[in-house]
């Protein structure tokens, strides 16, 4: 019996090759480095980015917003 493993998308190229108005979740584990992420391409590519935090769903959403 084979068990799959979901491997975890990477933060930082992630947030760097979103379209603009586009969006993508993570789960709300992993805020500290979404968060640091998306200080990391603002100061690096230029990327402006926000966040919301959805309690309920347990996941914080990235917004490329420039």
């Amino acid at each position: 019996m084979s068990k799959q493993v979901q491997r975890k998308k990477p933060v930082l190229p992630t947030i760097r090759d979103m379209a603009v108005g586009t969006s993508t979740d993570f789960p709300l584990a992993r805020f500290n480095s979404v968060r640091t992420s998306c200080v990391i391409a603002n100061m690096q590519y230029g990327v402006r980015c926000s966040t919301h935090i959805d309690r309920k769903a347990a996941t914080i959403t990235v917004t490329r917003v420039e």
